[in-house]
């Protein structure tokens, strides 16, 4: 039996989970196979007051508390979910938090980390990270806090070299991996019922480009003019594209969210397009394993949203990821994407652009395109796993 602390039989996962994004939703779906695969672990418990999709197979702990989100205010509701998350944080043997950039700021009113910050002094063997990176940090004081609260981990797996390289300075004391996103571990996942969903579109005579977009700068005040611009420049880019290629263009819809999501951008970008292309959108989809298998249907991929580039890459076909933020960076980076071919979030002038994505789509192979195969990278991304002291054989 193994001891105590290496206990994971039951875990509480922690993120940005069950906001209708695909790639938050890829982290709630492997993560969940990945833990009960590598590690033991029985049942999984979900702080998010949200619905997630999961494979079949994966226990899912319901909270002691049943939501009433129709029944009562927006600031009890909010009471009522800190309560679930705090017992089922009690109740597990693990905390883990699961995938993407969570870690760059200090918590704000009612913030579960406040009771895992507790939970952590009382045992060091009670928090863990897997496949997330660091930063940007908003401030000093947001650093200084998060560098406290990651000192209480036991283990912390990184998805990129940079959050690593920034772990290795703060001198945290629980066991530090660079590892690779949790997307890496796509080939884990059953090619059964969701397999359907990969049509054989791939045969037809003309290109199928896929493409995913989002706003940005709107959401987090700062200059949209980048934004705008960003956007314009893409959209005249793709147009000349089409121009010269014959081409069915699919829209990914990558976030649903009424408020936040792509879905209007979306439809506006195949508006302005459909004169120069066949259109098709795909709708925001819950199942992330869903969306992979329709994105290797296509033959290039052209995105702004970081997983729907980390995607197209574990698809192997050809792709281009807008660098509108650092985390995009980070992962081109990591994979060894040339510098030649990459495209800023500022982005240039189309003609040049244009130039630049006729030789990633249609001019250079696959495999050298990037410098880290797919098959590292899932060695890279099971490392979030069998590195950690709990793992088992």
């Amino acid at each position: 039996m193994l001891p105590l602390k290496f206990k994971c039989n039951n875990i509480a996962v922690h993120g940005y989970h069950g906001y209708q994004n695909t790639g938050d939703d890829l982290f709630c779906y492997i993560g969940a196979a990945a833990a009960k695969k590598y590690w033991g672990t029985e049942q999984v418990a979900f702080l998010t007051p949200q619905s997630i999709v999961l494979p079949e197979d994966i226990e899912y702990r319901r909270p002691p508390i049943e939501y009433m989100r129709k029944r009562l205010p927006r600031p009890m509701f909010k009471v009522q979910w800190f309560a679930n998350a705090t017992l089922m944080s009690m109740w597990a043997d693990k905390i883990v938090y699961l995938g993407g950039s969570i870690f760059h700021s200090a918590p704000q009113g009612l913030d579960i980390r406040r009771v895992h910050n507790i939970l952590g002094r009382l045992s060091q063997s009670k928090l863990a990270a897997v496949g997330i990176s660091l930063g940007p940090f908003q401030s000093e004081a947001d650093y200084q806090w998060i560098k406290s609260f990651l000192s209480k981990f036991s283990y912390i797996a990184f998805r990129d070299k940079k959050s690593y390289e920034i772990a290795l300075k703060m001198r945290l004391p629980g066991k530090l991996v660079q590892a690779f996103d949790l997307a890496g571990l796509l080939p884990d996942m059953e090619e059964g019922y969701f397999a359907k969903n990969a049509v054989s579109e791939k045969k037809l005579r003309f290109y199928r480009l896929g493409v995913s977009i989002c706003h940005y700068e709107r959401f987090t005040g700062k200059n949209l003019s980048i934004e705008t611009r960003r956007e314009e420049k893409l959209l005249e880019t793709l147009k000349r594209l089409a121009q010269k290629q014959d081409m069915e263009i699919c829209f990914f819809v990558f976030n649903g969210h009424s408020s936040y999501g792509d879905t209007t951008i979306t439809h506006h970008f195949a508006e302005e397009l459909s004169p120069f292309a066949k259109i098709k959108i795909y709708g925001y989809d819950p199942n992330p394993i869903a969306v992979w298998y329709k994105i290797r249907t296509c033959n290039g991929f052209v995105g702004v949203r970081l997983h729907s580039g980390i995607l197209a890459y574990m698809a192997e076909i050809p792709f281009s990821l807008i660098e509108y933020h650092p985390k995009c960076t980070e992962f081109l980076d990591y994979v060894g994407y040339p510098d030649s071919l990459k495209l800023s979030g500022h982005f240039s002038e189309s003609e040049e652009t244009v130039a630049i994505l006729e030789k990633v789509l249609f001019d250079t192979p696959y495999n050298q395109l990037v410098k880290l195969d797919t098959k590292t990278a899932y060695e890279l991304a099971r490392l979030n796993f069998i590195s950690a002291p709990w793992f088992t054989q």
